[in-house]
């Protein structure tokens, strides 16, 4: 059974390390929606970049997520 997959939306979600608290780090994150469908995983790892240099919190973590719909052909 074919199936055809549509890009519905792309997040990017930015952790950084909060505090180290008896050598564990608390981590929190900044999610960012609305990243192009089409943009390459390269273009939106340059952006990440971009953006954690202008955070104070060092950057753990770059995740982008994807939802995609699955419809049969």
């Amino acid at each position: 059974m074919p199936v055809e997959i549509t890009n519905q939306s792309s997040r990017l979600r930015l952790r950084f390390i909060n505090d180290i608290v008896d050598g564990r780090e608390q981590l929190m994150s900044r999610t960012y929606s609305g990243v192009k469908t089409d943009a390459e995983d390269s273009q939106v790892f340059t952006a990440a970049q971009a953006l954690g240099e202008l955070q104070i919190k060092p950057v753990k973590n770059i995740i982008r997520t994807e939802e995609k719909e699955l419809i049969q052909a």
